[in-house]
């Protein structure tokens, strides 16, 4: 059984949109001491401000294939300096790998995590169950998992404790390969000085609690912050492959951060608009006209907040195909019946 470490550190300074930004970061992964394929990988584009990792599917006859070729592509693409074209170019480099991997004979998939700076601005984009925290002051996960358990959650019938030993824990709801239409979470968030970004796979967080990670996200520097978690992963066994990528923010222009309630308030608005995709309410074209628009606003610092409007124009789009269907033939029976009623009284 291969047991050796992958690592990858880095440290870059960077003018993006006129704010210079100093990172750091470290990358390591290993296959556990249970599995003799790694089925994870991950990408550090530095200088791009870019960071990835993708666990491919467990139980898949190709998932390390899965997770190497969302790496392969985003790796090869060239990505735009503003926000919105950032983030649908990387949307769709990731859905031309689902559509890929969901032609293949054999069942494969992959989740997915990923962090950009880009617009003053940290972007997180995500499938799945791999995780993304931040280590501010306190731990916080900012990712939320595509997870049964997740969902057993949020409707109150499980309490995150009792997830952690759920017999279902495994179990995803969205990943790239599983189904013909990819749904990416897409969450905004401010960074500053100090600030600790953590990448993981759910190696990681399958084996430590949140509270043991958060005491290990505190200490050394983003190589030290790495080995200290794997070290207390393989400690308890590494059950499954562990990939781990650490980006410290060590320099930034204060005065080009955006407020943080208005980062929030975007991130929210996001939110909304997504449930609004996901829920089949927004084909993908109006989740994207109405997500660039939002961004606009808020780059011109105009009011975001509870501005989720359709124009009247567009509501008729809303409408699921099946209801516009059955709404044009309601109508078109009204229209003979009232015919029929006028013809009838015109003779009388």
């Amino acid at each position: 059984m291969n047991s050796s470490n992958i690592t990858s550190e880095d440290s870059v300074d960077l003018e993006t949109n006129a704010k210079k930004l100093l990172v750091k970061t470290f990358s390591i992964s290993h296959p556990g001491y249970k599995r003799h394929v790694n089925e994870d990988a991950y990408l550090n584009r530095d200088s791009d401000s870019m960071w990835l990792v993708a666990d491919g599917m467990g139980g898949h006859t190709k998932g390390d294939v899965a997770s190497k070729l969302i790496v392969s592509r985003i790796e090869s693409l060239e990505l735009p300096t503003r926000l919105p074209d950032r983030i649908e170019t990387i949307e769709d480099a990731l859905i031309e790998v689902n559509n890929h991997l969901c032609q293949e004979t054999e069942m494969c998939g992959s989740t997915v995590v990923l962090l950009t700076f880009v617009d003053n601005l940290a972007c997180i984009l995500w499938a799945g169950d791999s995780r993304l925290y931040l280590y501010r002051d306190e731990l916080r996960q900012l990712s939320v998992d595509h997870s049964h358990v997740q969902q057993l959650i949020h409707r109150g019938e499980l309490t995150i404790e009792e997830s952690e030993q759920h017999p279902l824990a495994n179990v995803i709801t969205r990943a790239v390969g599983a189904d013909e239409k990819l749904m990416l979470e897409l969450k905004c968030h401010d960074y500053k000085f100090g600030d600790r970004f953590i990448l993981c796979s759910d190696g990681l967080s399958k084996e430590l609690s949140h509270k043991q990670i958060e005491e290990l996200a505190s200490t050394g520097d983003v190589k030290k912050c790495c080995e200290g978690l794997l070290a207390s992963v393989l400690s308890n066994g590494a059950s499954d492959n562990v990939t781990i990528t650490v980006v410290d923010v060590l320099e930034v222009d204060e005065k080009s951060m955006h407020d943080h309630e208005q980062v929030e308030a975007l991130s929210n608005e996001l939110a909304k608009y997504y449930s609004q995709f996901v829920s089949g309410r927004f084909d993908k074209c109006q989740y994207m006209h109405y997500r660039s628009d939002l961004f606009i606003r808020f780059k011109n610092n105009l009011n975001i907040i509870n501005n989720m409007t359709i124009p009247i124009s567009d509501l008729y789009q809303t409408i699921p195909s099946e209801s516009r269907k059955s709404g044009k033939w309601l109508w078109l029976v009204f229209v003979i019946i009232a015919a029929v009623f006028g013809v009838y009284y015109a003779f009388r």
